[in-house]
């Protein structure tokens, strides 16, 4: 049965996994006369010429439709008004089909099968993209999305940063649970623009990689937490990774989802000698470590909630 509503389009979703920050949707403006929500979730569709009511699809603003069987999308032309479209935890495998969508604002199609970013190039209008939980490789395809501020690609198959430095409005990006092993793109890959990156669960394995991210100076929330360079495997290594993080991050205020302290600001600008340059280059990972056990070491607090952490963390990579 499809549901019609003449309000305003509702938020899609609010994604919070792992110390990754929330995905939010914003409010798109829609006239009065395109104020119609349809929402057909939950209803075993398999094609788009399957949803109710065409004869007035043209005045339709926003088209939910999250939990069916579409693995195409052919036929969504016949909605020429979206501003809003969400087609979740379905089957679909390319996205080209959206192309005419030229108003659309949101796009949110997580949990699919897609495998490239392909299909965007005319969605000049767009502003929130969610693919997170698909199977993209590649950061590509954006180039046109001039007006992007909001980008989720967590979960997916991304071993590298792809060149997005043109999305100059860029203001989140979700890359967490993804193959990412070096950061060292970041200067040239990056908007400058971002206050919000999540690059938590991914490979990277030298924590001197993190010192790249501070090119992002408008950085606020960053989330790093579950790359190995974190872990915790050999017990002597026990450290605070947040001044380090801080050191070279000064402007965020919450790290991995927990809010930054004076004290640990306060930490940070006294780990290195001042007016020294920094003394530890790429591949000196144990090296690092060894530093910065010695001179910001767990307290004993932190070091409870570092073994909780470890433990759940071994306890979620055990086979059911």
């Amino acid at each position: 049965e499809v549901q019609y509503r003449k309000e305003a389009a509702p938020i899609f979703g609010d994604r919070r996994r792992n110390g990754a920050m929330a995905a939010t949707e914003p409010d798109a403006a829609v006239s009065d006369s395109l104020r119609r929500v349809v929402d057909v979730s939950g209803q075993s569709l398999t094609h788009v010429s399957q949803i109710p009511g065409s004869g007035s699809s043209k005045n339709v603003a926003a088209l939910i439709a999250d939990g069916n069987h579409f693995s195409t999308l052919r036929g969504i032309n016949r909605y020429p008004s979206l501003i809003q479209l969400s087609v979740r935890s379905n089957n679909l495998v390319k996205m080209e089909s959206v192309t005419p969508l030229i108003h659309l604002v949101t796009l949110n199609l997580q949990s699919n099968s897609i495998t490239d970013i392909a299909g965007l190039e005319r969605l000049d209008s767009l502003q929130w993209l969610c693919l997170a939980g698909n199977s993209i490789s590649e950061m590509c395809g954006l180039a046109s999305n001039k007006l992007l501020n909001h980008l989720d690609l967590s979960d997916n198959c991304i071993c590298e940063l792809g060149d997005i430095s043109m999305l100059a409005q860029l203001k989140t990006l979700l890359l967490h649970g993804n193959g990412v092993s070096t950061v060292q793109s970041v200067p040239h890959c990056l908007p400058l623009s971002l206050n919000t990156l999540s690059l938590a669960e991914n490979d990277v394995s030298d924590l001197n990689q993190l010192s790249y991210l501070s090119a992002l100076s408008s950085l606020t929330q960053l989330s790093v937490m579950g790359n190995p360079c974190l872990a915790l495997s050999d017990s002597q290594w026990l450290f605070d990774y947040r001044t380090f993080v801080l050191y070279w991050c000064p402007g965020v205020s919450t790290l991995d989802g927990i809010t930054v302290t004076s004290e640990e600001r306060q930490q940070s600008l006294m780990l290195f000698p001042a007016g020294q340059p920094y003394p530890f280059s790429l591949c000196q990972h144990e090296e690092l470590v060894s530093y910065l056990t010695s001179h910001s070491p767990l307290v004993s607090e932190q070091m409870i909630v570092r073994q909780i952490i470890t433990m759940q963390e071994q306890l979620l990579q055990q086979p059911e």
